[in-house]
């Protein structure tokens, strides 16, 4: 394949393999296995309540990946039987399994979320009397630092990476759109690769998350920039890469035809951000934040911000947006007796343009 070929012409050629796509088999359910014997059966027990509980597969898998970790040190670790779940899921067990964790390296806040999936385990297995007691009753989760928050990119960068796709492509042109939706909406990455044709509200200029965290919906304002791109995207592009358009068909697909998994939108994301020389992680979340903060930067409230985002608490819009460091020197100059734009009157002024709603 020549490297100085067109994206929509590689496509093409995706298309015509798709039906020939080989890769691996499915790895099978390690816990179906029962090489953890008592382990494993009550794992796969647990998370089918869990399943019946609604609670979402994204949780559902972390709490998978916290358990298998446990159990690949199990493995390693415990010499006697494997038939019963008191001699396996044990306060010593648990600390060895925390101190190697330790010595790996793991952060603070991994320690803590595996410990505190084997604790919601051993509470489940008491409850069910599985368990006479819970043995990790009194297993103290490490504390977790202050979390910093994520880097945002300045408008410069931004307006830089929007102008980054090859229009005169029309797989330039998805890409265009895929990223103002980014910027302009503040959606996750998941909440994007699942957008379909139905959720555009081309009037209004909205858009319907119907897979938002937490299984909530909301609706999102993108403005008319993105609506612009999205509608070239419509015409110029999306007919090429699929014949598929009833209203529940993906509104993102790739070279195949296929909805975008939330995995490649983030490579997606994360190649252009080294085109433009930013290498920092999170590169979806990068625009999220940015959209947060210049919009917190442009006057917009902390509730209308965090109905932007779908944050289901106030606090956790705080703590993810801020007031950039200028805009917080503008603030105590024009509000504070003794601001550098201050007169000599001891009362401030009535309005500060600081955010109302927060109380």
């Amino acid at each position: 394949m020549k490297r100085d070929e067109k994206g929509i012409e590689r496509a093409r050629k995706m298309r015509g393999w798709k039906t020939h796509r080989g890769g691996h088999a499915p790895a099978p359910d390690l816990f179906q296995t029962h090489k953890a014997g008592a382990y494993d059966s009550f794992c796969l027990e647990w998370l089918a309540s869990l399943r019946l509980r609604n609670l979402s597969p994204a949780t559902i898998e972390t709490y998978r990946w916290a358990l298998l970790r446990y159990r690949k040190w199990l493995l390693a670790h415990h010499h006697g039987s494997y038939k019963r779940i008191s001699s396996l899921l044990t306060a010593d067990h648990v600390g060895s399994f925390h101190h190697h964790l330790i010595e790996e390296q793991a952060t603070a806040r991994t320690r803590g979320y595996l410990l505190a999936n084997l604790k919601r385990l051993s509470h489940w297995l008491t409850a069910k009397a599985k368990l006479q007691r819970d043995p990790l009753l009194n297993i103290e989760t490490p504390k977790v630092p202050k979390v910093h928050l994520p880097t945002y990119l300045p408008l410069s960068t931004i307006a830089l990476l929007l102008e980054l796709p090859d229009i005169s492509d029309p797989l330039g042109i998805r890409d265009r759109a895929i990223l103002e939706v980014f910027y302009s909406s503040g959606l996750r990455r998941k909440e994007l690769s699942c957008l379909a044709l139905q959720d555009l509200d081309h009037h209004q200029r909205t858009i319907q998350v119907r897979f938002g965290k937490g299984g909530i919906p909301r609706v999102v304002p993108a403005g008319s920039r993105a609506f612009d791109w999205i509608r070239s995207y419509l015409t110029k592009t999306r007919p090429l890469l699929t014949d598929a358009s009833p209203p529940e068909a993906p509104l993102f697909v790739t070279g195949y035809g296929d909805a975008f998994s939330p995995g490649s939108i983030g490579h997606l994301i994360r190649d252009y951000l080294d085109l433009a020389g930013f290498h920092h992680p999170g590169a979806c979340h990068l625009f999220r934040h940015s959209c947060a903060t210049h919009l917190m930067d442009g006057g917009a409230g902390l509730r209308a911000i965090q109905r932007i985002l779908g944050h289901s608490r106030l606090d956790t819009t705080a703590i993810y947006t801020h007031v950039s460091n200028q805009k917080l020197l503008e603030v105590h100059a024009k509000c504070h007796p003794h601001g550098d734009q201050a007169s000599s009157s001891p009362q401030p002024p009535t309005s500060c343009g600081l955010d109302d709603e927060i109380d």
